[in-house]
């Protein structure tokens, strides 16, 4: 029995993604960073819900509604707004999360 190769192989596709035109990503950019997420946090919780925007699109989006930088974060408070989403996300969102956190925390600890 011989088999091809497409049935291995995705077929890339060319060009760029297609743009969400319903500004549902946005929308749901915005409700999410009024939970005090930080972009990092954000992309994790968009791709857990399996949205591919990327952290420079987030930042972009939260830049032309208005929002500012969030202020620098304590490791407490990070620890404290970590367990706070855990408790609001499944298991898999906050496991995402945490390796974000730590991640962050790891880098932060080095520079």
């Amino acid at each position: 029995m011989e088999q091809t190769s497409e049935q291995f192989f995705v077929s890339p596709t060319a060009g760029r993604k297609p743009k969400d035109t319903t500004g549902k990503v946005e929308t749901l950019i915005i409700k999410l960073r009024k939970q005090y997420l930080s972009v990092p946090e954000l992309k994790a919780q968009l791709d857990a819900l399996e949205y591919e925007v990327s952290e420079s699109t987030i930042y972009l989006v939260l830049k032309k509604a208005g929002f500012a930088r969030l202020p620098r974060r304590s490791r407490a408070q990070s620890h404290e707004l970590l367990s706070s989403v855990q408790r609001a996300c499944p298991y898999q969102q906050a496991a995402e999360l945490q390796s974000v956190r730590s991640l962050a925390l790891n880098i932060a600890s080095v520079c």
